[in-house]
Order: structure tokens, then C-alpha cells, then sequence
């Protein structure tokens, strides 16, 4: 077993297990809650003050504005609820990858037969500024990527890029060579 932070790695004859615990940095939890705050208070101010605008049935006008902005309010209270007491779980077993996310009792789980992965590299964040504000909007995203099906796929949600490397390293252990990357997306 080895531990990077809230990290878990487990080999096992013939199993890589990778365990992802909650993010417990207090400085970007402090972020996460002020910025769902402001979400809320925005989506309730924008209630109390479009409600009049709507019953005047100028739906074109205040609809989109009352319908937008608590559903940005409910994606933050999801994100802030997956960021404090989410894990993810990522199985290398046989000829298939699994990843597991839970919160509590409720779980998503996705299977990959290895044969269809390619390109398993670490995710670089994209550095336009509109791509990092849309990736922002995503409860849940993923350091590693690879490509299922034609399709790009995340996994390792909440990783540094450093711990996402020491991962891709695990995998190049565990993967056939075609999975990889040229430079092991190091």
C-alpha cells in the first residue's frame, strides 16, 4: 500500500486499487462555500426581485434568469457536497477498469474494457480563461484522461498534478504498452 495524502494505492496479486478520499485543504473548501453562498444569495435576490415580473407574464424577459441561476445554486451545493465527502475508487482488474464515485450511499460506476482504452495520460487544464470558468462547472472531473470509444474520459477527480503523475505511473505498470502514450503523458 502506498499513501500520497488522501491517496490510496493497493496492489494486489493481479488488482491495482486506487482510493481517492475528500479534499480537506480548508483554503479551497473556504472558496467552495463562499462562492455557494453567493450563488444562493444571488438565486434568492433574483426570485424576490423577477417573482413580480414573472406574475406580470413577461416570461420571455425573467425566465431564463429564474430558472438559471438557482440551478448554478444547486450545481455549487452539489460540488461543494462531492469536494467535501465524495471518494472515487478506481479499479485495475483482468481486462477491465472500473471507477466508482460515492457520496454516502450513492454511487456511479463506470467499467472500460482495457482493450478500447488509448492515450491514458494526465489532463492538462486548458489555459484559455472561458474553458477553466466552464471546466469550473463541473461537479466532477478528472486529472487522468484517455480516450474510450472515440470518446475522452476523466478519471481521478481532485488530484494534483504531481499525485495525477505518480498514478500514470501505477497504471504503466499495469497497462499494455498501446494504452499509453508516447511520454506516459508525464
Amino acid at each position: 500500500m502506498t499513501m500520497l495524502n488522501r491517496i490510496r494505492v493497493y496492489q494486489d496479486e493481479g488488482q491495482l486499487t486506487i482510493e481517492i478520499g475528500p479534499d480537506r485543504d480548508t483554503g479551497r473548501l473556504f472558496q467552495e462555500v463562499l462562492v455557494e453562498v453567493i450563488w444562493i444569495a444571488l438565486a434568492i435576490e433574483i426570485w424576490r426581485t423577477l417573482l413580480p415580473v414573472l406574475k406580470g407574464g413577461h416570461w420571455l424577459l425573467a425566465g431564463p434568469y429564474v430558472v438559471v441561476f438557482p440551478m448554478l445554486a444547486a450545481i455549487g451545493l452539489l460540488r461543494l457536497v462531492w469536494i467535501s465527502f465524495g471518494r472515487e475508487e478506481i479499479t485495475l482488474r483482468g481486462g477491465l477498469l472500473s471507477a466508482s464515485r460515492r457520496v454516502g450511499v450513492i454511487a456511479a460506476s463506470r467499467v472500460y474494457p482495457v482493450e478500447h482504452l488509448r492515450d491514458l495520460h494526465v489532463a492538462a487544464l486548458d489555459g484559455r480563461i472561458i474553458m477553466r470558468v466552464w471546466r469550473s462547472y463541473r461537479v466532477v472531473d478528472g486529472r487522468i484522461g484517455f480516450v474510450f470509444n472515440g470518446r475522452m474520459r476523466y478519471i481521478a477527480d481532485r488530484t494534483s498534478k504531481s499525485e495525477a503523475k505518480a498514478l500514470v505511473k501505477h497504471f504503466r505498470d499495469w497497462l499494455p504498452k498501446e494504452n499509453w502514450t508516447p511520454v506516459l503523458g508525464l
